[in-house]
């Protein structure tokens, strides 16, 4: 069987497991037919096979626990009906048996649990039980391990992987280290065993070597219900969804990030976030860690339909939102996405912020919100373009297209619906608390899509996403709808779109950790358009090459429209930070009036333009593009000998340099296609020549009738960007020279 072969064969099984093996204990009155034992096309987990079990009246609550402690710690002694090759993971069932073994009265069926997860021997018990043959210590790891290892894997394979999720993780993106155990030498404990086949392994925090030490050392914060832990890891990883290699390397990272959030209090304590923020956050960390192993493409697609305050029946493909929230900081690199999820751990080790509330504080964080970064996700991942072109981010990812070879684009079907043709309408639901749904809307002519909320609460946003197959055009609907509310986009024209979808969001956030959602009701429709004439283009004002202000002033004719009339002006700019290109065009802000003053920096090249937006949302074509500089002040300016720093009112940014000695040189090298020296103009004031390079580009004389300050002078303009040093030499003997700046413009 092929890799993808065997991703495909697994996928069902994962989901079928995430669903029942983690959802909470569930009783049933109807009884399902006898449970026969797995074959190789079920490929149902063995948690599964337990609960659904015991939900149907099989086996009871205590012979349930019973045989899940079984799969974890003694796999020998779990009947052959129960035993499945089916992949899982086992650190939140091991966590929930514990908790459960933990509020049992204390008697024969608690004893008889207890012996069976912390006999010294068990792999869910934190012990050095092998002989020293069968040990090997590592900078951060004391690795208990039989004498072979399966899956054509060795034991130091084990090692450099587990040492290369400590590195990624603490050294590299500054997590702090799970708490160490003395008696362990002060290292990792990590158990490699026979453990039930399917099962990647699990963290446990319980042991020798284990347990609560109150306050992690290596947090500068305290938290009361940090963990020390162990981890357990299979001895054979043949025969799981990818290869042994991907599959070793895909558990280290994520039971290592267990062992974090234990060590971050964060799993025991009334903070405990949703399983959805502790698996799924685990399995998005698999990526972080070892970019190529892609094990987590087989938990895709979650189920859209639930909101983020209840992922916690199956948590692992959630993944897939985390990385649509973060990948646009970067993947992979320290401060990039990763820190956006350190930070939610961090708060919520802290109990500074809890659940939705700190995931929220992590985004706001970065200048976004979770209301806004899940609203790009549900965009992103509807379409999951890879990024590259004109798919950017934060609507694509980095693999977006191998998302899409394993598991198919994610379906409409039960996540919205379909409107087949202009005048066409759709009714449908979605929760509270951050959940999407997707309707398709015609992907020819020109419409007009209303948006209404029909519930009694709930706060709806909607974009409607245009993929014209080379790029992914969005129009966001004017407002988010609250209760009872509409919004209206009069004109959407999908001339070119190969798809259309209204991608559409519930960002009402009901607590931090909410206990339910509601599913609140909404109506979208279509119209034949009204007004299809935009506005006449505006005409922006000229602007000076060099500007000596932090703020530049735009100023342009109104636009007119007879039918709709103007609403706002959209402003657009491009930037070139010193010595660099213009950026793209990006957005500027907006204007009610007929102009805007927008601030800038020292150094940068700016070009704008404006376009007004009539009250149909039908924009005119953008104005011709304006464009200035803003100089450097003269403190960016190496000075040779002779030279005084100064500072006074009046002068460019209230500094200058000032000298009367003949040669004194103030020198900058730069990237520009125009020049200009920033000066002050006086009677009696010197000369100097300004070169690039070699080459004389301008001989000036500061000389005037009267003292002027922050006078621009050009010196040159270039076909081409030119790059080089630029020196200004004074030239005259025993006359003031006050040099305020130097404007260097990227066009």
């Amino acid at each position: 069987m092929s890799q993808r072969e065997r991703h495909v064969a697994s996928r069902a099984t994962i989901s079928g497991f995430l669903v029942a093996a983690l959802a909470a204990p569930i009783s049933s009155a109807t009884a399902s037919p006898p449970l026969a034992p797995p074959t190789p096309t079920q490929r149902v987990a063995t948690p599964v096979l337990i609960d659904e079990a015991r939900r149907g009246g099989q086996i009871s609550r205590f012979r349930a626990d019973l045989y899940l402690a079984y799969a974890l710690a003694a796999p020998g002694r779990l009947p052959a009906a129960y035993r499945s090759e089916a992949p899982w993971r086992g650190t939140l069932p091991l966590l929930r048996l514990r908790e459960r073994i933990a509020k049992m009265r204390e008697g024969p069926r608690r004893a008889r649990l207890k012996s069976v997860i912390e006999a010294s021997s068990a792999p869910t018990r934190c012990d050095l039980n092998n002989s020293p043959a069968n040990r090997t210590t590592s900078d951060h790891y004391v690795v208990d391990h039989p004498s072979s290892i399966g899956g054509g894997l060795t034991i130091d394979d084990y090692v450099a992987s587990l040492e290369a999720a400590w590195a990624k993780q603490t050294t590299g993106f500054g997590w702090a280290a799970p708490p160490l155990h003395p008696d362990a030498g002060s290292k990792y404990h990590v158990i490699v065993a026979n453990l039930s086949p399917g099962l990647y392994g699990f963290v446990s925090p319980s042991g020798t070597f284990a347990g609560d030490v109150g306050d992690n050392p290596n947090t500068p914060w305290a938290e009361p219900d940090a963990y020390a832990t162990c981890m357990a890891l299979n001895d054979n990883y043949s025969g799981f969804p990818s290869l042994p290699q991907d599959s070793l390397d895909s558990t280290t990272a994520h039971e290592f990030n267990h062992s974090i959030q234990f060590g971050y209090g964060a799993l025991s304590g009334p903070n405990r976030p949703d399983n959805a923020f502790i698996e799924g956050g685990a399995t998005w960390m698999e990526d972080e860690v070892f970019d190529g192993a892609d094990d987590n493409y087989n938990y895709l697609w979650p189920d859209f339909h639930r909101d983020m305050g209840a992922y916690d029946a199956s948590p692992y493909p959630y993944w897939i939102t985390f990385r649509g929230m973060t990948e646009r900081y970067g993947t992979g690199v320290a401060g990039g996405g990763e820190q956006v999820m350190q930070d939610f751990w961090e708060d919520v080790s802290k109990e500074t912020h809890l659940g939705l509330d700190a995931m929220n504080h992590a985004l706001t964080n970065r200048g976004t919100s979770l209301a806004a970064a899940y609203h790009a996700y549900a965009i992103a991942v509807k379409f999951s373009k890879t990024c590259g072109g004109s798919y950017v981010l934060p609507y694509c990812f980095e693999e977006g297209g191998g998302y899409v070879a394993e598991a198919g684009l994610p379906p409409i079907a039960g996540n919205g619906g379909t409107i087949a043709a202009v005048g066409g309408s759709f009714s449908g639901s979605v929760r509270d608390n951050y959940a999407l749904n997707w309707v398709r809307l015609p992907s020819a002519s020109t419409y007009g899509v209303t948006l209404s909320n029909t519930s009694d609460a709930g706060e709806m946003r909607a974009t409607i996403a245009c993929d014209t197959g080379s790029a992914l055009k969005l129009t966001p609907m004017p407002a988010v709808v609250g209760p009872a509310g509409s919004t209206t986009l009069s004109w959407f024209a999908a001339t070119g779109c190969s798809s259309v979808i209204a991608v559409i969001t519930n960002e009402a956030q009901t607590g931090a950790d909410p206990s339910s959602s509601a599913e609140r009701a909404y109506k979208i429709q279509t119209t034949a358009p009204g007004d299809t004439t935009p506005p006449s283009a505006p005409s922006l004002a000229s602007l000076r090459p060099f500007l000596t202000t932090t703020e530049v002033r735009l100023r342009w004719s109104p636009s007119s429209d007879p039918q709709s009339g103007v609403a706002f002006y959209r402003i657009q700019r491009r930037t070139a930070p010193p010595n660099r290109a213009l950026g793209a065009w990006q957005g500027a802000g907006t204007s009610n009036t007929t102009s805007r003053t927008i601030g800038g920096l020292p150094g940068y090249t700016y070009c704008f333009r404006v376009a007004a937006v009539n009250g149909a949302g039908l924009r005119s074509a953008f104005s011709t593009a304006r464009c200035t500089a803003l100089p450097r002040n003269d403190r960016s300016l190496s000075a040779s000998d002779g030279w005084a720093r100064r500072s006074g009112s009046g002068h460019y940014l209230g500094t200058f340099s000032r000298t009367s000695r003949f040669g004194a040189t103030l020198r900058k090298h730069l990237t520009a296609k125009r020049l200009a020296l920033v000066a002050t103009r006086c009677p009696g004031c010197g000369t100097v020549k300004v070169f690039l390079g070699r080459r004389l580009l301008k001989k000036v004389s500061l000389g005037a009738t009267a003292t002027r300050k922050k006078r621009v002078i050009r010196i040159a303009t270039f076909s081409s960007r030119r790059s080089g040093r630029v020196r200004i030499r004074v030239v005259s003997r025993k006359k003031p020279v006050l040099i305020e700046g130097l404007g260097a413009g990227a066009i």
